[in-house]
């Protein structure tokens, strides 16, 4: 028999400074996720497209240090979506971060270049799910691991989501459980460049969710050539779409570069069109793209592809 009432219990829990403070943060974590969840949630149109271009930016501002550009693949089935990226593996303050709905860009960067992996706006792909499953590799004290983590934001209240975001910090800490987080022996060396280990799957299981999933894709391949011209750092996307029986890819390459002015092909292989043939100049703040019919006649090509709202997303 315990010597310990449950009087005394929670006297004792009263004066644990850590267990307070612990507790405390995962409450701020909570009120910050349902704020916003409650934002997107209100107003689910405002997400419809915006949802992709938030996954887009997280797996631009991840490294590839092995084969320099990462690339995506995106599935869209019936009733589930899947967002893969080849980048490099996760590091435990990404992961934690992600969690807890933490950006990764420092508060003082004044580099345009990263948007910050995991911000605010990536609560915005909840539109297609309350649950995310995240499925990737993680380094951690050198060993490689693969792991799995839930992003339960099922909840009306910031009580209701507080133990599953204590449930999904849990399963982290115990990183070093191999049955939880197996190690993957020799992954930089057998890593190839279609590894896309990085995986983050929506399940869709309404209507709505189902709409939101098709209008986010079909956004996407409208624009995509002239957003893999504005973000080098992605060199190919796939989309894979069950629902049309469709599988596109575009891959995007610099053809000549001469000062500020840039010659790219944007090769695509499944669309009616194989190639698109892009002229940027970049100078002093100015930055233009425009579609040309080839590079010897730079005949310009009126199209709605020049969209200043997709140009400007990943400056």
């Amino acid at each position: 028999m315990s010597d310990t009432s449950p009087m005394q219990s929670e006297l004792d829990e009263s004066q644990d400074v850590d267990l307070i403070i612990r507790r405390n943060n995962y409450k701020l974590t909570a009120d910050k996720i349902k704020q916003i969840l409650s934002k997107v949630l209100n107003d689910p149109s405002k997400s419809y497209r915006r949802w992709i271009w938030e996954l887009m930016q997280n797996a631009k501002d991840v490294p590839n240090k092995k084969f320099n550009r990462v690339s995506i693949q995106v599935i869209l089935k019936e009733d589930e979506l899947i967002f893969k990226h080849n980048g490099d593996p996760f590091m435990m303050g990404n992961i934690t971060g992600l969690i807890q709905q933490v950006s990764s860009k420092a508060s003082d960067s004044s580099n345009d270049e990263v948007t910050g992996k995991f911000g605010t706006g990536f609560i915005s792909t909840h539109l297609l799910s309350d649950i995310i499953k995240v499925n990737g590799i993680v380094d951690y004290k050198n060993t490689h691991r693969s792991f799995e983590v839930l992003l339960d934001r099922a909840g009306r209240t910031s009580e209701e989501l507080l133990p599953k975001i204590e449930t999904a910090l849990e399963r982290i800490r115990k990183i070093e459980d191999e049955e939880i987080c197996p190690i993957v022996n020799n992954y930089p060396d057998t890593r190839i460049e279609e590894s896309y280990d990085t995986a983050f799957t929506y399940r869709l299981t309404s209507t709505e969710k189902q709409k939101a999933a098709r209008a986010g894709i079909e956004d996407l391949i409208h624009t995509l050539p002239v957003t893999l011209v504005n973000i080098p750092k992605i060199k190919r996307v796939e989309v894979i779409n069950e629902l049309s029986n469709t599988r596109i890819t575009y891959e995007c390459s610099d053809v000549e570069v001469i000062e500020q002015i840039r010659k790219v092909k944007v090769d695509i292989t499944g669309g009616e069109i194989p190639e698109r043939l892009f002229v940027v100049y970049k100078a002093k703040g100015v930055f233009l793209i425009s579609e040309v019919n080839d590079f010897e006649e730079l005949g310009l090509i009126d199209s709605l592809v020049n969209n200043p709202i997709c140009t400007g997303i990943f400056h």
